[in-house]
């Protein structure tokens, strides 16, 4: 290879998020041979010092690169004028560049690909950027990458010959605005209507970098190369991003650490695949971008609702699943699923078992196992930061809550520290509130909206009557109901 290409790498008020986009960064064989770059954008917010101030506390200590510049802004830049100065710097110095943002996890091999792209197609002058990410989509190529006409913001590369046509005042407009049927090739043969964003970010209502890239690149017929597989999975969709931004939310793409792209495309020229995989990426981006939408409202008004609709989203999108789930089982359209730990193995769905409420497992730990041909109903919350196991052919009414610890503190103090965190930088990975265990045997029946609390047992055949709250074990065979719920009968033995 050439002189590798220095990483740029853009943080702000997200630690965790940063520290798991430098670890698998860390992970690459070229790392040792790079060049990092970390750009770190100062507070616009007072909520945002103490996590501002964390994430440049961390990447002091980041090591395991050939050398480490930080940048820290004096003044709150933003994202976009900051990737704008951040590439078009280090394009004038090294001649290129490979750009990162701080909720981005990349594979082992994203580096090698990247590099040997970059001094595979360096003098093809139609070849202007390299993008670590491929959407979702089924596609037929022979290669290990495909090249397609527009770009991306999800790990990715570029040259000095092509930044230089970037306009940052996106003078190509006129043209888009006037040319209808330029304006249809523009908007992805009108899978996606990226001239809407143009004008937006126009009139002040966004400030994207991406859509006046878009636009310098595709008005000089641009091609991007794409990876056949995803290099890279999108961190973000937790609702941590700067007003729920949505450089995010990824597409849950497939991250299993994909073997090394051997095969590069010969002749430079939109994928053959391309007509039939254009209508897949619009659907894509467009969830994305009414999820925009959604997340700007819910950020600031609904903040746990917001995590819920952005995990939810954030696993349709993508391949991946953040749970195992057995045969013939089912997530309707309105279950929710939501895994911080970001591991499968933390959330379990038997065989035959069917899912309209909210799964959730915590940052900082929590296990959920459900058995074979349980139901779960519309509206119901299973929580978990310990261990919630619920064994067979249980049901589970509509509007249950399952808790397996206090979900905040006790101190006033400590609750506020919390939802700070949360709001700022997602939920922390260390915290303890007082969680146990919640087992519920075979056969249970849970009625409508009860809530079971942490550490109880209910055992086998057990029912709890509607509304009930369950603060200590459920004998087998019983019935329980009130508030706290308390023995009403037993089941007859002809009953069971």
């Amino acid at each position: 290879m050439a002189t590798l290409a220095p990483i740029a790498l853009f943080v702000y008020n997200r630690p965790r998020h940063t520290r798991q986009t430098v670890e698998a960064l860390q992970k690459n064989e070229l790392a040792g041979e790079s060049d990092l770059f970390i750009y770190s954008d100062t507070t616009k917010k007072p909520e945002a010092v103490e996590a501002v101030n964390e994430v440049r506390e961390y990447i002091k200590t980041i090591s395991g690169f050939r050398s480490v510049s930080i940048i820290e802004r004096d003044r709150n830049w933003g994202l976009a004028n900051s990737i704008i100065d951040g590439v078009t710097r280090l394009c004038n110095e090294y001649g290129r560049v490979i750009v990162l943002e701080d909720d981005l996890v990349v594979t082992s091999h994203f580096l090698n690909f990247m590099n040997r792209a970059l001094d595979k197609y360096e003098h093809e002058q139609q070849v202007i950027q390299v993008s670590g990410y491929m959407f979702p989509v089924s596609e037929e190529v022979s290669d290990d990458a495909l090249f397609l006409p527009l770009t991306t913001s999800w790990g990715w590369a570029t040259w000095a010959r092509a930044w230089q046509f970037f306009d940052p005042d996106a003078k190509g407009y006129s043209r888009i605005k006037t040319d209808l049927a330029l304006r249809k090739q523009f908007n992805l043969n009108g899978a996606y209507d990226y001239f809407s964003m143009l004008e937006a970010q126009l009139q002040g209502r966004i400030d994207s970098w991406a859509i006046r890239w878009y636009l310098s690149t595709f008005l000089i017929h641009g091609l991007t190369l794409f990876p056949r597989q995803s290099l890279v999975m999108n961190m973000g969709f937790d609702g941590s991003g700067t007003h729920g931004e949505i450089n995010n939310q990824a597409s849950y793409i497939t991250h299993n650490d994909n073997p090394l792209c051997q095969r590069f495309p010969e002749i430079i020229a939109v994928s053959n695949s391309w007509t039939m995989i254009c209508p897949q990426i619009g659907r894509r981006i467009s969830l994305l971008g009414k999820l925009a939408r959604r997340v700007w409202q819910a950020f600031f008004f609904l903040p746990r609702k917001c995590n819920m609709l952005l995990a939810n989203i954030y696993h349709r999108l993508f391949p991946k699943k953040l749970y195992s789930i057995g045969e013939d089982s089912k997530l309707y359209q309105d279950a929710k699923v939501c895994n911080f730990l970001l591991d499968s193995s933390k959330i379990k769905i038997g065989k035959s078992t069917h899912i309209r409420g909210e799964l959730l497992v915590f940052a900082h730990g929590g296990e959920i196992v459900i058995g074979d041909e349980c139901y779960v109903g519309e509206d119901t919350r299973i929580w978990s930061g310990k261990s919630i196991v619920i064994g067979n052919r249980v049901l589970i009414s509509h509007g249950v809550n399952i808790f397996d610890g206090q979900t905040h503190s006790l101190s006033a103090k400590a609750r506020n520290k919390h939802f700070r965190t949360i709001i700022s930088s997602g939920h922390p990975t260390e915290i303890n509130l007082g969680e146990l265990p919640v087992i519920i045997e075979d056969d249970a029946w849970i009625s409508c909206m009860s809530i079971i609390l942490r550490g109880v047992h209910i055992g086998r055949g057990a029912v709890v009557a509607a509304g009930s709250v369950v603060t200590k074990d459920v004998p087998a065979w019983s019935i329980v109901a009130g508030n706290p719920a308390r023995i009403l009968k037993m089941i007859p033995e002809n009953q069971r």
